[in-house]
Protein backbone atom coordinates (compact mmCIF):
# COMPACT_ATOMS: atom_id res chain seq x y z
CA UNK A 1 0.00 0.00 0.00
CA UNK A 2 0.95 3.89 -0.27
CA UNK A 3 2.02 5.95 2.79
CA UNK A 4 -0.28 9.05 3.43
CA UNK A 5 2.29 11.27 2.62
CA UNK A 6 3.14 9.21 -0.75
CA UNK A 7 0.10 11.69 -2.38
CA UNK A 8 1.96 14.91 -1.37
CA UNK A 9 4.52 13.98 -3.72
CA UNK A 10 2.79 13.28 -6.83
CA UNK A 11 2.19 17.01 -7.79
CA UNK A 12 5.85 17.23 -7.86
CA UNK A 13 6.51 14.18 -9.84
CA UNK A 14 3.89 15.67 -12.72
CA UNK A 15 6.14 18.83 -12.61
CA UNK A 16 8.95 16.99 -13.27
CA UNK A 17 7.97 14.74 -15.53
CA UNK A 18 6.53 17.71 -17.50
CA UNK A 19 9.24 19.57 -18.02
CA UNK A 20 11.33 16.74 -18.80
CA UNK A 21 8.89 16.12 -21.79
CA UNK A 22 8.60 19.28 -22.81
CA UNK A 23 12.43 19.78 -23.73
CA UNK A 24 11.42 17.03 -26.45
CA UNK A 25 8.03 18.62 -27.41
CA UNK A 26 9.96 21.13 -28.65
CA UNK A 27 11.96 19.40 -31.40
CA UNK A 28 10.34 16.05 -32.10
CA UNK A 29 6.76 16.40 -34.14
CA UNK A 30 4.01 13.94 -32.50
CA UNK A 31 4.25 11.21 -35.15
CA UNK A 32 8.00 10.64 -34.92
CA UNK A 33 9.29 7.57 -33.98
CA UNK A 34 10.85 9.26 -31.29
CA UNK A 35 8.05 9.18 -28.97
CA UNK A 36 7.62 5.45 -29.17
CA UNK A 37 10.99 5.10 -27.31
CA UNK A 38 10.22 7.75 -24.85
CA UNK A 39 7.27 6.22 -23.82
CA UNK A 40 8.15 2.44 -23.95
CA UNK A 41 11.48 3.91 -21.74
CA UNK A 42 9.22 5.87 -19.89
CA UNK A 43 7.23 3.15 -18.92
CA UNK A 44 9.68 0.54 -18.38
CA UNK A 45 11.59 1.98 -16.31
CA UNK A 46 8.24 2.60 -14.29
CA UNK A 47 7.54 -1.00 -14.57
CA UNK A 48 11.07 -2.11 -13.24
CA UNK A 49 11.43 0.65 -10.41
CA UNK A 50 7.93 -0.97 -8.64
CA UNK A 51 9.04 -4.62 -9.48
CA UNK A 52 12.30 -4.20 -7.77
CA UNK A 53 11.30 -2.81 -4.64
CA UNK A 54 8.82 -6.07 -4.43
CA UNK A 55 11.21 -8.59 -5.37
CA UNK A 56 12.82 -10.80 -2.10
CA UNK A 57 15.23 -12.13 -4.53
CA UNK A 58 17.04 -11.80 -7.40
CA UNK A 59 18.48 -13.91 -10.15
CA UNK A 60 22.26 -13.13 -11.26
CA UNK A 61 20.46 -14.02 -14.99
CA UNK A 62 18.13 -11.24 -14.23
CA UNK A 63 20.86 -8.62 -13.93
CA UNK A 64 21.09 -7.00 -17.12
CA UNK A 65 17.11 -7.13 -17.86
CA UNK A 66 16.42 -5.80 -15.02
CA UNK A 67 18.56 -2.72 -14.82
CA UNK A 68 18.09 -1.92 -18.27
CA UNK A 69 14.73 -1.39 -17.40
CA UNK A 70 15.34 0.22 -14.05
CA UNK A 71 17.74 2.92 -15.69
CA UNK A 72 15.74 3.49 -19.33
CA UNK A 73 15.32 7.11 -18.55
CA UNK A 74 18.67 7.85 -18.85
CA UNK A 75 18.33 6.52 -22.76
CA UNK A 76 16.05 8.90 -23.66
CA UNK A 77 18.40 11.84 -23.97
CA UNK A 78 20.72 8.80 -26.05
CA UNK A 79 17.68 8.39 -28.36
CA UNK A 80 17.06 12.29 -28.78
CA UNK A 81 20.53 12.77 -30.36
CA UNK A 82 20.36 9.65 -32.60
CA UNK A 83 16.92 10.94 -33.77
CA UNK A 84 17.73 14.36 -33.81
CA UNK A 85 20.98 13.77 -36.13
CA UNK A 86 19.94 10.90 -38.60
CA UNK A 87 21.90 8.49 -36.33
CA UNK A 88 18.81 6.11 -35.52
CA UNK A 89 21.41 2.94 -36.42
CA UNK A 90 23.56 3.89 -33.29
CA UNK A 91 20.80 3.24 -31.19
CA UNK A 92 21.46 -0.72 -30.62
CA UNK A 93 24.92 0.33 -29.63
CA UNK A 94 24.82 3.04 -27.33
CA UNK A 95 21.81 1.21 -25.21
CA UNK A 96 24.02 -2.00 -25.07
CA UNK A 97 26.81 0.18 -23.85
CA UNK A 98 24.40 1.73 -21.03
CA UNK A 99 22.66 -1.78 -20.24
CA UNK A 100 26.66 -2.89 -19.24
CA UNK A 101 27.88 -0.03 -17.92
CA UNK A 102 24.68 0.47 -15.60
CA UNK A 103 24.81 -3.27 -14.23
CA UNK A 104 28.55 -2.21 -13.20
CA UNK A 105 27.19 0.30 -11.21
CA UNK A 106 24.28 -0.91 -10.12
CA UNK A 107 26.35 -3.88 -8.27
CA UNK A 108 29.20 -1.59 -6.83
CA UNK A 109 25.91 0.20 -4.95
CA UNK A 110 24.78 -3.22 -4.14
CA UNK A 111 28.74 -3.62 -2.67
CA UNK A 112 28.87 -0.49 -0.78
CA UNK A 113 25.53 -0.79 0.90
CA UNK A 114 25.65 -4.69 1.71
CA UNK A 115 25.92 -3.97 5.61
CA UNK A 116 23.72 -1.50 5.67
CA UNK A 117 20.91 -3.57 3.14
CA UNK A 118 21.16 -6.12 5.54
CA UNK A 119 20.38 -4.40 8.37
CA UNK A 120 17.66 -2.93 6.84
CA UNK A 121 16.63 -5.99 5.34
CA UNK A 122 16.77 -4.73 2.04
CA UNK A 123 17.56 -7.28 -1.33
CA UNK A 124 19.95 -7.02 -3.54
CA UNK A 125 21.62 -8.82 -6.35
CA UNK A 126 24.93 -9.16 -4.28
CA UNK A 127 22.97 -10.17 -1.18
CA UNK A 128 20.58 -12.80 -2.78
CA UNK A 129 23.55 -14.19 -4.95
CA UNK A 130 25.25 -14.42 -0.93
CA UNK A 131 21.79 -16.21 0.41
CA UNK A 132 22.50 -18.84 -2.43
CA UNK A 133 26.16 -19.68 -2.09
CA UNK A 134 27.33 -19.32 2.12
CA UNK A 135 27.77 -22.36 3.93
CA UNK A 136 24.91 -24.34 5.80
CA UNK A 137 25.45 -22.77 9.40
CA UNK A 138 27.45 -19.89 7.55
CA UNK A 139 26.26 -16.17 8.91
CA UNK A 140 25.72 -13.91 5.66
CA UNK A 141 27.97 -11.26 6.99
CA UNK A 142 31.02 -13.49 7.43
CA UNK A 143 29.96 -14.76 3.87
CA UNK A 144 30.42 -11.99 2.67
CA UNK A 145 33.73 -11.00 4.58
CA UNK A 146 34.94 -14.36 3.54
CA UNK A 147 33.87 -14.22 -0.21
CA UNK A 148 31.04 -12.36 -1.26
CA UNK A 149 32.49 -9.01 -1.37
CA UNK A 150 35.21 -10.56 -3.10
CA UNK A 151 33.08 -12.29 -5.43
CA UNK A 152 30.94 -8.70 -5.57
CA UNK A 153 34.22 -6.80 -6.77
CA UNK A 154 34.66 -9.87 -9.73
CA UNK A 155 31.56 -9.28 -11.03
CA UNK A 156 31.66 -5.31 -11.03
CA UNK A 157 35.02 -5.89 -12.84
CA UNK A 158 33.37 -8.01 -15.60
CA UNK A 159 30.59 -5.78 -16.38
CA UNK A 160 32.81 -2.88 -16.50
CA UNK A 161 35.21 -4.82 -19.07
CA UNK A 162 31.66 -5.12 -20.68
CA UNK A 163 31.07 -2.08 -21.08
CA UNK A 164 34.49 -1.09 -21.82
CA UNK A 165 34.42 -3.51 -24.63
CA UNK A 166 30.71 -1.92 -26.05
CA UNK A 167 32.74 1.13 -25.80
CA UNK A 168 35.08 0.59 -28.08
CA UNK A 169 32.68 -0.92 -30.44
CA UNK A 170 31.13 2.48 -30.82
CA UNK A 171 34.41 3.78 -31.48
CA UNK A 172 34.12 6.93 -29.13
CA UNK A 173 37.82 7.74 -27.69
CA UNK A 174 35.87 9.74 -25.22
CA UNK A 175 33.60 6.98 -24.01
CA UNK A 176 36.28 4.38 -23.71
CA UNK A 177 38.42 6.73 -21.58
CA UNK A 178 35.14 7.00 -19.53
CA UNK A 179 35.46 3.64 -18.61
CA UNK A 180 38.93 3.33 -18.36
CA UNK A 181 38.69 5.48 -15.99
CA UNK A 182 36.13 4.03 -13.92
CA UNK A 183 37.89 0.71 -13.79
CA UNK A 184 41.05 2.36 -12.60
CA UNK A 185 38.80 3.88 -9.56
CA UNK A 186 37.57 0.85 -8.58
CA UNK A 187 40.39 -1.11 -8.52
CA UNK A 188 42.47 1.41 -6.72
CA UNK A 189 39.04 1.40 -4.06
CA UNK A 190 39.52 -2.51 -4.20
CA UNK A 191 43.54 -2.46 -3.68
CA UNK A 192 43.26 -0.30 -0.92
CA UNK A 193 41.06 -2.04 1.04
CA UNK A 194 41.74 -5.18 0.52
CA UNK A 195 44.03 -5.21 3.64
CA UNK A 196 41.43 -4.19 5.60
CA UNK A 197 38.94 -6.86 4.79
CA UNK A 198 42.41 -9.63 5.45
CA UNK A 199 42.47 -8.17 8.84
CA UNK A 200 38.51 -8.92 9.21
CA UNK A 201 38.55 -12.39 7.58
CA UNK A 202 41.11 -12.79 10.14
CA UNK A 203 38.63 -11.62 13.04
CA UNK A 204 35.81 -13.39 11.70
CA UNK A 205 37.64 -16.59 11.60
CA UNK A 206 38.57 -16.22 15.37
CA UNK A 207 34.93 -15.33 16.33
CA UNK A 208 32.91 -17.53 14.36
CA UNK A 209 33.69 -21.29 13.95
CA UNK A 210 34.34 -21.97 10.74
CA UNK A 211 31.04 -24.21 8.88
CA UNK A 212 31.35 -27.42 7.38
CA UNK A 213 29.47 -28.63 4.23
CA UNK A 214 27.07 -31.83 5.25
CA UNK A 215 27.27 -35.01 3.89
Amino acid sequence: GQSPGDAALLPMAAFFHYNFQAVYAGRFAPGSLFWKYFGELWIGMAAATVSGSRTAVFADGDLEKATARKIAAVKIPVAAVCFRYGREDMLDGWFAFYDAFCCAHELLDDFCDCFSDMAAGRSSYLLSRAVREKLPGETMESYMIRAGLEQGYAAISEWLGEAHRRAEMLASERLVSFVRTWQERVGSFWEAWLPDLKRLRGLAEACEPSPHVSG
